[in-house]
């Protein structure tokens, strides 16, 4: 499914970056190490409209039945999921994610390299749990339990609560990486450099590790990464 969106960024720690750098690798996550207590609990009503002929037939899937059929099609011990943000140069993003301007930005292609796996990320909806969820269907008479079934684990894989909205999430899903243990709360898979742009450096980063981050940029990524100190001043939306 096309994103329709041409970058994403990641705000990572100094530690985490230099990890993400020298594996080429991005961690994927359990939804259980997620800090949001209805991650993957918000279960909506699903209202399907199938056409028959001339009618139309009505399926009301209530968010008891929702929830049998999410569990019963996801396995989340073994599922993993990477996020990511549109939005660049954000205050609120580099205090929570990038340790308050001493992490980076790293900026990640949709459209560059190979076997782009960013292409795949999707944008989450956000939702007033204290209301009533519902998503409204039409399907053509060639509607089958599968495709309903995809219908219910996207609702509830990317909806989460309101108060979350400012951070614009996008988030690929792997329904369970290779690991030693498949029920490990963490997996690494490897992108290609191609998709890596740039990579942003916060302002309060220390000498010392601006260096270390450099000296990687130049040694791996040549010819596929810019490099920016980041200055409220003098940094613009071409990075």
């Amino acid at each position: 499914m096309k994103n329709n969106i041409d970058f994403l960024y990641k705000y990572t720690d100094f530690n985490a970056v230099v990890s993400i750098l020298n594996g080429s690798s991005l961690r994927w996550a359990s939804p259980k190490t997620f800090n949001d207590e209805y991650e993957l609990k918000i279960m909506p009503i699903i209202n399907l409209k199938i056409k028959e002929k001339n009618q139309i037939k009505k399926i009301k899937i209530k968010k008891q039945e929702v929830k049998k059929i999410f569990l019963k099609n996801v396995d989340l011990k073994k599922m993993k999921i990477v996020s990511f943000t549109s939005l660049y140069n954000n205050k609120l993003m580099w205090k929570n994610y990038a340790n308050n301007y001493q992490g980076c930005i790293l900026k990640f292609s949709t459209v560059l390299g190979d076997n782009n796996l960013f292409a795949l990320a999707r944008k989450m909806k956000y939702v007033n749990i204290k209301r009533k969820i519902t998503y409204n269907k039409l399907f053509d008479n060639t509607v089958n339990h599968s495709v309903i079934g995809n219908l219910i684990i996207d609702s509830v894989i990317f909806t989460k609560e309101y108060k979350w909205y400012t951070e614009n999430e996008y988030r690929i899903i792997h329904p369970g990486l290779p690991t030693k243990n498949v029920e490990e709360d963490y997996a690494f898979i490897e992108f290609d450099k191609k998709s890596l742009v740039s990579v942003t450096i916060g302002k309060e980063m220390t000498e010392k590790n601006r260096i270390e981050i450099e000296n990687i940029i130049k040694t791996e990524y040549p010819d596929t990464v810019l490099l920016y100190q980041e200055d409220w001043d003098t940094i613009n939306d071409k990075v």
